[in-house]
C-alpha cells in the first residue's frame, strides 16, 4: 500500500499553462495587467495585496488592508502591534497560507519600516517569504 502522505501536492491548476490564475499586483508602470501563472505567484501576489492597502481603501470591505504607508509619518510605531495586525489580515484575506514568521524593523529617526514575512503555502507546505521596505522619500 502506498503512503500518500510522501507525495507533494500540486493545485490542478498550476497544472495548464493556458490558465491564467489571477492578477499581479503590484500593477506595472505602464498600466498593463500581468497575470499570474502559478497559485504560489498569485498568493503571493495576494499578501503583497494586503500589506500595501489602507484600512477603508477597498470598497465595500473598509477593513481590509494593513495600513503600512500611513505608518511612515507617524512618531512611535508598535511594531508587535503590526505584527499582529499583519497576522490577523493575513488570516483572514489570505487563508492558503500559514504564517510563520512576522517581523517589522522601525529604525529611529529614519522614516523607513521594514517588514519581513514568512510563510508555508497550506496546499503542499512549500516555505516562501516577502521582504517589503517602505520609505518616505
Amino acid at each position: 500500500m502506498a503512503d500518500v502522505r510522501n507525495y507533494k501536492r500540486i493545485n490542478p491548476l498550476d497544472l495548464n499553462q493556458n490558465v491564467r490564475i489571477g492578477v499581479v499586483f503590484p500593477f506595472d508602470v505602464s498600466g498593463v495587467f500581468r497575470s499570474s501563472n502559478t497559485t504560489r505567484e498569485q498568493v503571493k501576489s495576494n499578501i503583497i495585496h494586503v500589506l500595501l492597502t489602507d484600512p477603508g481603501e477597498k470598497y465595500y470591505n473598509s477593513s481590509f488592508g494593513v495600513g503600512l504607508k500611513q505608518l511612515l509619518f507617524e512618531q512611535n510605531i508598535d511594531t508587535g502591534e503590526i505584527e499582529g495586525r499583519i497576522t490577523s489580515q493575513l488570516g483572514l484575506y489570505v487563508p492558503e497560507i500559514e504564517v510563520k514568521n512576522v517581523m517589522v524593523k522601525d529604525p529611529p529617526n529614519d522614516h523607513k519600516i521594514y517588514v519581513t514575512l514568512s510563510y508555508n503555502l497550506v496546499l503542499n507546505g512549500d516555505e516562501d517569504s516577502i521582504q517589503l521596505n517602505f520609505n518616505m522619500s
